[in-house]
């Protein structure tokens, strides 16, 4: 299947070595707790001749979520499972975003201390960014830069400032405020395959792998008369991943004016057509054997 693959470490965390589980591994208390963001102008880095030039993110319409830190975080105490499973010097612990505000895209997101530094690290695997910054009266300081997998692609950077405000405080935007994008794959009979959930046990699914299932239902609904559904889940049993397969020669014509008509115009049609908010993604794709699926996934799920 068209999906990316699953990162195994995050790009950024240089100047991280593995150190005994004995070390100090408590988050500073002082820079635990939520900030509500502002960031600047994006500005491309002059530093030095770039093998490719890179564009602005602020070009890159909705897709600029990739390179942006959301309008309020929570810097947590809670250790970074990457960080905890091994032993990082410094150690990396969690970064988050309060229940009601707008979340982060990325499947990894940390901070550290080193010395009177705070790093800030946002990433699908790919593509993201990383802030340095240093505390303030009432906050942190400091600057973004974009981060590519891509070498020599030139960076840009901005400048970005965190104020420190309480954790149950309105935020700046709240999760409501974000573009709705089916979760849901309806079956008839009623069940239900919902991204972020397990599977229910009224399903009858048959294993393909140890984390791909298929399963045994017709849709109804948005996705109605499919003829497959696959179903990927996490370790801990929650789907991040459904297939909806189509066999008819003209199932991606169908099925595009359909998602139009329900959610607009696609966010890109680089390859397929594509929808996409910070939790979820729906990709329509057609394939050389003449089939055509429909994709929801949640970003936030990939690599772990």
């Amino acid at each position: 299947m068209r999906t990316l693959p699953t990162p195994v470490v995050s790009l950024w965390i240089a100047g991280v070595v593995c150190v005994p589980v004995s070390a100090q591994r408590t988050a500073p208390a002082d820079i635990v707790g939520c900030y509500d963001v502002t960031e600047g102008e994006w500005r491309p880095d002059t530093s030095r001749v770039w093998e490719f030039e890179g564009q602005s993110p602020s070009t890159f319409g909705r897709f600029e979520m990739w390179y942006t830190i959301p309008p309020r975080i929570e810097v947590s105490a809670e250790e970074d499972w990457l960080s905890r499973e091994r032993s990082l010097a410094p150690p990396l612990f969690s970064l988050t975003t309060p229940p009601d505000a707008i979340p982060a895209p990325h499947n990894r997101a940390w901070w550290r201390q080193q010395g009177d530094t705070i790093f800030l690290a946002l990433s699908n695997g790919f593509v993201g960014v990383g802030a340095r910054l240093r505390a303030t009266s009432d906050g942190l300081t400091g600057q973004v830069t974009t981060r590519s997998d891509a070498g020599g692609t030139r960076p840009w950077h901005r400048d970005v400032r965190l104020e420190s405000v309480a954790c149950d405080s309105p935020p700046p935007v709240s999760i409501d405020a974000m573009e709705p994008l089916p979760r849901t794959v309806e079956l008839v009979g009623g069940q239900r395959i919902e991204v972020g959930r397990p599977l229910t046990e009224a399903l009858q699914v048959v294993g393909i792998r140890s984390s791909i299932l298929r399963i045994v239902g017709q849709t109804t609904g948005l996705l109605a008369s499919s003829d497959s559904v696959r179903a990927t889940t996490t370790a801990d049993g929650d789907v991040y991943h459904v297939d909806v397969y189509f066999f008819e020669p003209d199932a991606y014509d169908m099925l595009l004016a359909r998602l139009r008509e329900v959610l607009g115009p696609p966010h890109s049609e680089a390859v397929g057509a594509q929808w996409g908010n910070q939790m979820t993604e729906v990709l329509l794709s057609h394939w050389e054997n003449g089939r055509t699926s429909v994709t929801l996934r949640d970003p936030r799920y990939r690599g772990r």
